[in-house]
């Protein structure tokens, strides 16, 4: 279909339905590598702590609600032979991110919009009591 509309977006969105991005579902989650391995942990953002990627595509942050999802090809921020193994995207505040987990303990965010790098680190359940 998007062929045959002369002005589609070519965003580098990806994980998108046309301009729409669908947060990932439990059944997506529930065959995700990296889906799985993310889902209800506590990360940092820019060194404040609370996001965490929920069920059903629901995002916590310490910001407000966003909703996250998967990508699953190639795209800005997650140029990878293997996008599903490592990258998701995140939508809170109005902006729209696409993630790089390096491993699950270290991610690298790329803010669509402007392109603004954001380093993302797990965070630890002694630091959460403190």
């Amino acid at each position: 279909a998007m062929d045959n509309i002369e002005d589609w977006p070519t965003f580098p969105t990806l994980g998108t339905y046309g301009w729409r991005r669908e947060p990932a579902t439990a059944a997506e989650i529930a065959v995700s590598p990296i889906a799985q391995k993310i889902i209800g942990i506590v990360y940092s953002w820019a060194g404040i702590k609370g996001l965490i990627f929920k069920d059903h595509g629901q995002l916590q942050t310490p910001w407000g609600s966003g909703t996250w999802g998967l990508v699953n090809a190639r795209s800005f921020a997650c140029d990878t032979d293997d996008p599903k193994e490592h990258c998701v995207f995140a939508d809170f505040s109005n902006s729209l991110h696409n993630i790089y987990f390096n491993n699950t303990a270290l991610f690298t965010s790329r803010r669509i919009g402007d392109g603004e790098v954001v380093q993302g680190v797990r965070v630890s359940v002694s630091e959460l009591v403190k």
